[in-house]
């Protein structure tokens, strides 16, 4: 992680607005998704893995066996969170089209975040990451190796399912490799820090984490390379930039603070 990368989050020039008053970021749940087997990808590697062995059968015990299915079950049954994504990939059309509704009457803008502000503020949160996607299985956690010999017990039972679950979290399908996704991630339901700070909202009747932009209220800057973490902000394809430029200079002199950089798309026409 450095200072210097920048995560692009592909919007709306109108959803821009509601982000920097809301002075937040809106998760969105697992299973609401356009996707809803997004995150079963890792659970998919980690099935077949396991299932293939991942350490020699004659090795494992009938206890053991059934220890790590339970496991794989628990997985399964509670693989809730909540998800907010952002892309290392600047300008790009695919991303453009998909989430700035470009073609759409959409007026598609990029928000261009500062990484090591964004870890700052996943912590304050309750949110893991950020951390780019994993568009092959890669190294799998050795499950049954660790538990030979091991106590298996609840224990270690809620230990792995939590390490596993982080590890489905950060995978997905190759298919969507054009997206250089970068993702951060919590663990669905809400605690009382949630409820004390106010840091969910209720959209379309569903409950939304919020991720927090800013670490002191209207004190934007605070604590931050980066007012709100926003480093620069990227305007679409065929956008009205001088309206863009006009709110940003408005809104973030109301909060006594430079506006972040305003770039156009190098994509000339759709």
């Amino acid at each position: 992680m450095t200072d210097n990368k920048i995560l692009w989050h592909y919007t709306t020039f109108e959803t821009l607005t509601q982000i920097l008053q809301s002075k937040s970021l809106l998760a969105s749940d697992f299973e609401a998704l356009n996707d809803r087997n997004e995150f079963r990808t890792g659970l998919s590697t980690l099935r077949k893995f396991y299932g293939e062995g991942s350490i020699s059968t004659d090795r494992k015990t009938t206890e053991l066996i059934a220890f790590e299915e339970g496991i794989l079950m628990d997985l399964e049954t509670r693989l809730n969170g909540q998800v907010v994504s952002f892309s290392c990939a600047k300008d790009s059309l695919s991303m453009w089209r998909g989430y700035g509704k470009l073609g759409n009457g959409g007026m598609p803008v990029a928000i261009g975040f500062n990484e090591s502000d964004l870890s700052t503020l996943a912590k304050a949160s309750g949110f893991e990451g950020p951390k780019d996607v994993a568009y092959e299985s890669g190294p799998v956690p050795q499950l049954g190796n660790a538990l030979l010999g091991a106590e298996l017990n609840a224990k270690a039972h809620s230990e792995w399912v939590e390490r596993l679950r982080k590890y489905i979290w950060f995978q997905k399908n190759w298919y969507f490799r054009e997206e250089e996704e970068s993702r951060m991630v919590c663990a669905g339901g809400f605690g009382s820090l949630d409820r004390r700070i106010g840091c969910f909202a209720e959209v379309g009747g569903e409950f939304r984490k919020k991720l927090l932009l800013s670490l002191h209220g209207d004190e934007i800057y605070k604590d931050l390379a980066y007012p709100l973490g926003i480093k620069c902000i990227l305007a679409g394809p065929n956008v009205d930039v001088a309206k863009i430029n006009r709110y940003l200079k408005g809104y973030f002199f109301m909060h006594r603070c430079d506006f972040p950089r305003l770039d156009k798309s190098n994509i000339p026409f759709v």
